[in-house]
């Protein structure tokens, strides 16, 4: 019987084990396809048997194999918990192992390998899959072996060169090979591949390994069902060219011994040569060479320099592709070196307008330049600068590299693959790695492949052009591209469907590469030409596009650029459309952001984000973001206070936030405070008909307001946009809680001509004390940014009580205000400016909604016009615990109306609870907020507590939610379908202690008249607090932070927690002298003679002067003024001395009875600022202290380090008459 005649039995499916991340498909991180994923396996820090290892090669039809290393895990993967896989021998597959037989006891959750490498081997040995005896190795094409050749300086010698070329391969078909289809390795010259189909082979479609000099063309071609990478390039670097070795022969001649590869070795060293014959061909390989101890003239041109022309009146593109580079110079001394390319002068000896000044680093190649030219030759000049005053060379120089040349505009390439199907391959559609020139992507459709991504670019430095192609339904990303830079262009490409992001852009600055420019653009169809192809980002399951924070110090005068227009970005889920991270170092270069012209459409996560946004200029303009399910836009630095040095400006202009829904729709904002940070929000940005969500409707947020444009910082200013969200509660919000700052929100329309209509949509210092002033006024009548109709609000403010509420109250009180007795219920802040005062009938209630409290800084005042013993009564509204849907607390009598217990949540249609292994405070606090509770600050250990398990399944493990998300349930977790039951006890379950949400109190702040008085009404007595009563607060009954208060007939009943004794007033220093700049402020009193210095007696303020004079006088040579002082003056009425009395009075029921703390030094671990007086005084006169629980008084003052010099405080305890 004929070969051809035999019937052959193949195995048409491919391995469901692979080997990545290694050299060939024999070597690399294993993995298992499990549940419709690529896992990797992680052995929890065992080593597998010999036996494990031969099976999991025979698994993937490899005869034997071994450990090869471990692979540090990526982040987001998927990982196959197998320690023990308990393999009997010369069994053929991984799922015949005792520790494979059992799938639904194969534990999945991704925090079982956190901090744990995965597993990788290397096989070896003949194929041993069915049919592998029939199945051929594939086309593999090598360059010739290494050869040296002796230098002939006589020209006695004929010397004849050859180069290793590999066919021109066109109209192959390449099946079932055992390894890779094609293979070619250590090329130094092109390759083409062109209308030829690759499928179904057991290794790389195409394998291009090692070549050093690129030009791989692939046109035409089908490469589908491999079980590698559909395409294998990988650049070599190419280690045996350095410079010639000097060898003394017996005669005393000198002869270069050179090593070339290939045979090939530099048509010139253009230090002794400047111009090559026009009888040689292009490419020229060329060297440049300087020797240690050559003398270098800093007045005279270099030695190193040469000429390159070709015939005139013809356009030209050169590229300069570098081979090797070495420089032994030190790099910390301050020599310089540099390759410099430029236009010709006229006399062809010099340069005429640089084009490029390279740096010359060791062992770093540059990328490959491409660059065009008329008829006008090329200058080529070697620079270096000695370091010091030696005026030579430190260390050999040896720089090689080749020059093409091509007419017109057909730039020299590395990888181009033109009108080429790459689909289904088990690794990555096209790997490209270790790249330096031009990769091509042109009409290329990647479908399906199951690796890391569809386009793997891996180290490198090069450009990558994308253009009119299709990368979609990718098991990994579409195109993921981490190297250390280059220019990145994507144009009328479609991106869509992909398992993980669409684009990944990362920079990696541990491989030896230099770029010599970064930029990345996307460029889509603009709305007035219907000839561009579009550019849509589609439908990828964890966003859009993501871009890493490339870093380019300032040194490398290359500009970063992102440029992103015309784009579509619609319904990308999870994770954010457009991800931007900015580069968060000092000294480095500004990226330049223009994202304009885009479309943002239906995604799932954020819009835009950019947070932090420092070292960068950015424009965003003319954008559509369009009904997105979550916040649209994110310009935000308030988590990043340590940046305010770092500079960042950002232009946000004409812009449409159309139909989104999110707790808010626009956040921007700056490190507060930094002078070289702005944003500006402008130009008839419009933000309507979107939906704000208030994620926690049971709570009243302080400083995290939900609206349509949320502010963070006071270097933000919004002008002349339009708003109008009718279903938001509010239209602006501050989240800047500095209450002496003001946001500029002027000359915008608000959606309504005139105030009384809109104001009450501003959440502001109105609302909450704490919060910084919004600035409306001017507001714009209409909405047009020409015309828009300036109106002012001079006439109108905002009341605290409306004539149709009049039992309602929340804001501001501007003036004097009188409430008669009765029930009224607090909705937003009580604010009493100072100037106003707000009187209080007897037997009046303030019932506060939670999270609400009261500041005065004017007159708190009882009415007596009556006399009555009847209180004035500050609460809190009753509290009903809210029932959910989907989560509850339940204890272990399984009653539901509790406030701590096992928590349980109902997922895929059924209550299960949660397991603790990776349950985190910040998950217990978001719990907490959903249920309609606040999580106890004190006792947020108690999920720690294994609680009763109850008799549902655990149904959530590993959970992880993104910023935005606020319902436990919806956030991506490991569930049922991880085998959660089989790495998680029973018992392992969580247990949560919430609390009732309280309101807030009553602040009195140093501008209330007087200072620290709560219910005030003797102008003969110091400030006191009489006849009153502090029942079941939260923390405190009181907190004094000055001394001279008198406290006279009240009662401390069930104040849970301690009582603090610190600062006293008049001379307060608010913001302290920073350590940055020398600057002080020496206050002096003539009378009383003394002087305080704010930098060297921080100790003993607060201050109070003897005289009615203080002189001031603040100095500062250096650094950033920061300091402020508050000065209280006090009437002749009123006098303030240093204690506290505590008379007639009972403390009943507390946990510390009082609780005093006292220091001597101004600040503690965490830099918080604890001024106290020099001398206090503590007098308990009459007291009754009854049933508190752990000590009546206790002192808990830190230990410190007691210097020389430090004054010493004296604090006095008396106590009299008294009962415990």
């Amino acid at each position: 019987m004929l070969p051809y005649q035999q019937i052959i039995n193949y195995d048409l499916q491919m391995p469901q084990f692979r080997l990545i991340d290694g050299t060939s498909v024999r070597q690399g991180r294993l993995q298992i396809k499990f549940q419709n994923r690529w896992r990797s396996i992680c052995t929890k820090l065992t080593n597998w048997t010999s036996t494990d290892i031969s099976t999991a090669c025979r698994s993937m039809g490899f005869n034997d194999g071994g450990f090869w290393k471990w692979y540090e895990r990526n982040n987001d993967t998927f990982p196959f918990v197998m320690p023990y896989p308990k393999c009997p021998p010369n069994v053929s597959s991984l799922w015949d192992c005792e520790g494979f037989s059992n799938p639904n006891a194969i534990p999945l959750s991704e925090n079982l390998c956190q901090g744990e490498d995965d597993l990788g081997i290397r096989c070896w040995g003949i194929p041993v899959f069915l049919g592998s005896e029939k199945h051929w190795k594939g086309l593999q094409i090598f360059s010739s072996s290494l050869q040296y050749v002796n230098s002939d300086p006589d020209m006695v010698a004929l010397h004849q060169e050859s180069t290793s070329i590999p066919p021109i391969m066109n109209g192959l078909r390449i099946e079932r090979s055992a390894g890779d289809a094609i293979h070619l390795e250590q090329l130094t010259g092109p390759v083409v591949i062109a209308n030829s189909t690759i499928r179904n082979n057991r290794g790389h479609g195409i394998a291009v390994i090692n070549t050093t000099d690129g030009r791989v063309f692939i046109n035409m071609t089908t490469i589908t069902g491999n079980y590698g990478d559909g395409i294998h390039y990988r650049e070599g670097y190419d280690t045996s060219w350095h410079s010639a070795i000097s060898s003394k022969r017996g005669n005393g001649a000198e002869k270069d011994l050179v090593q070339f590869r290939n045979n090939k070795k530099p048509r010139l060293d253009m230090c002794t040569e400047h111009k090559i014959p026009h009888t040689f061909f292009f490419p020229h390989l060329i060297q440049a060479k300087l020797i240690n101890g050559t003398v270098i003239d800093g007045n005279n041109a270099s030695p190193c320099w040469m000429i390159v022309s070709l015939p005139t009146k013809l356009p030209y593109t050169y590229s300069i592709q570098f081979v090797a580079v070495k420089n032994e110079n030190d790099e910390n001394l301050d020599s310089e070196t540099r390759l410099i390319i430029c236009d010709a002068n006229t006399n062809y000896d010099g340069c005429d307008g640089e084009r490029y000044r390279i740096p010359i680093l060791n062992n770093i190649l540059p990328q490959t330049v491409s660059f065009r030219t008329t008829d006008q030759p090329i200058f080529l000049s070697l620079e270096h600068i000695p370091s010091g005053l030696s005026g030579r060379v430190a260390g050999d120089i040896n720089l090689i590299f080749q020059i093409h040349a091509s007419v017109t505009d057909k730039a020299f390439y590395g990888l181009n693959i033109t009108h080429t199907l790459i689909a289904n391959n088990t690794g990555n559609g096209i790997l490209a790695q270790d790249i330096r020139e031009r990769t091509v992507l042109t009409n290329v459709t990647i479908l399906e492949n199951e690796g890391n991504a569809g386009f793997l670019v891996r180290d490198g430095a090069a450009d990558i052009w994308i253009n009119a192609s299709r990368i979609s339904d990718n098991w990994g990303d579409g195109i993921n591209i981490s190297y250390v830079g280059g220019s990145i262009t994507i144009n009328g490409t479609i991106i869509s469907g992909n398992k993980w992001r669409g684009c990944a852009f990362h920079q990696n600055t541990s491989s030896p590469y230099l770029p010599l420019h970064q930029e990345i653009i996307i460029k889509g169809r603009p709305s007035n030409n219907i000839f561009y192809l579009r550019t849509q980002i589609v439908d990828n399951a964890w966003g859009g596009i993501l871009i890493g924070n490339f870093c380019i110090p300032l040194w490398k005068n290359i500009q970063p650029k992102v440029l992103i227009s015309w784009t579509e970005l619609i319904g990308n889920r999870y994770h954010a459309s457009i991800e931007i991270f900015a580069c968060q170092k000092i000294g480095m270069a500004n990226t330049i952001v223009d994202f304009t012209g885009n479309r943002i459409e239906g995604g799932l996560g954020v819009g835009f984000r950019m947070e932090p946004a420092v070292n960068t200029i950015t424009i965003i303009s003319s954008n559509q973001f369009i009904a997105n399910n979550n916040t649209a836009l994110i310009i935000r630095n308030a988590r990043y206070p340590q940046l305010h040095n770092l500079p960042a400006q950002v232009t946000i202009s004409k812009n449409s936030f159309k139909f989104n829904i999110g707790q808010n729709i626009v956040s921007l904002g700056m490190v507060e405070g930094s002078q070289i940070q702005n944003v500006t929000f402008n130009q008839q940005n419009e933000v309507r008909e979107n939906r704000v969500i208030n994620p926690f409707p049971y709570l009243n947020p302080r400083s995290t307001p939900y609206a349509a444009l949320v502010v963070s910082s006071s270097n933000v200013i919004i002008n002349r946009n339009c708003f109008k969200n009718p279903q938001a509660t509010y239209e602006i919000a501050s989240e800047l809680a500095e209450h002496a700052k003001w946001i500029d929100a002027r000359e915008n329309n608000w959606g309504y001509p005139r105030p009384e209509l809109f104001m009450h949509r501003i959440f502001d210092q109105f609302n909450r004390y704490t919060l910084a002033v919004i600035e409306v006024n001017p507001f714009a009548a209409v909405c047009n940014q020409r015309r828009p109709h300036i109106t002012t609000v001079q006439q109108y403010y905002r009341s605290f009580r409306k004539d149709s509420e009049p039992y309602i109250l929340g804001g501001t009180i501007w003036e004097n205000q009188d409430l008669g007795k009765g029930l009224y219920t607090v909705v937003d802040d009580l604010n009493i400016v100072p100037g106003a005062r707000l009187t209080l009938s007897p037997d009046t209630v303030l019932q506060f909604n939670n999270g609400l409290g009261m500041l005065i800084q004017g007159e708190l005042v009882r009415a007596e016009l009556h006399s009555s013993d009847e209180m004035v009564k500050f609460t809190g509204a009753p509290f009903t615990l809210p029932q959910l849907p989907n989560i509850r607390l339940v204890d272990e009598n399984d009653n539901i109306d509790v406030l701590s217990g096992r928590l349980e949540v109902y997922v895929n249609n059924q209550w299960g609870t949660i397991c603790n292994r990776s349950w985190t405070k910040e998950l217990g606090l978001l719990a907490c907020n959903q249920l309609g509770l606040i999580m106890d600050p004190e006792y947020f250990e108690n999920w720690q507590i294994f609680p009763s398990p109850g008799e549902l399944p655990i149904v959530m493990d590993n959970i992880r939610c993104e910023e935005n998300e606020y319902d436990i349930t919806n956030c991506r977790h490991d569930g049922v379908d991880h085998n959660i039951a089989a790495s998680c006890l029973p018992t392992n379950v969580v247990g949560l202690r919430c609390m009732e949400p309280c309101w807030s109190g009553v602040r009195y702040s140093f501008l209330a008249n007087p200072p620290l008085v709560t219910v005030y009404n003797d102008l003969t007595r110091k400030p006191a607090i009489r006849m009153s009563r502090f029942e079941n607060n939260r923390r405190h009954g009181f907190k004094i932070r000055s001394q001279g208060i008198t406290i006279h007939k009240h009662f401390l009943i069930h104040v849970f927690m301690k009582c603090h004794y610190l600062q006293a007033a008049m001379n307060m220093v608010i913001n302290r002298v920073n350590e940055e700049s020398d600057e002080d402020i020496l206050l002096m009193d003539n009378i009383g003679k003394k002087n305080w210095s704010v930098r060297s007696d921080l100790i003993h303020f607060p201050i109070l002067s003897v005289s009615n004079t203080l002189q001031l006088k603040y100095t500062r040579t250096y650094g950033k003024p920061s300091v402020i002082i508050l000065v209280l003056f006090l009437d002749a009425q009123e006098y303030l001395n240093r204690y506290v009395h505590v008379y007639q009075s009972e403390i009943i029921n507390n946990r510390y009875a009082i609780s005093s703390i006292h220091y001597s030094n101004w600040t503690n671990q965490n830099d918080n600022l604890l001024n106290r007086c020099a001398n206090e005084k503590l007098w308990f006169q009459k007291v009754d202290f009854i049933n508190n629980t752990d000590a009546i008084i206790w002192i808990h003052s830190p230990q410190y380090i007691i210097f020389n010099n430090t004054p010493i405080a004296k604090v006095y305890f008396c106590i009299g008459i008294v009962i415990f």
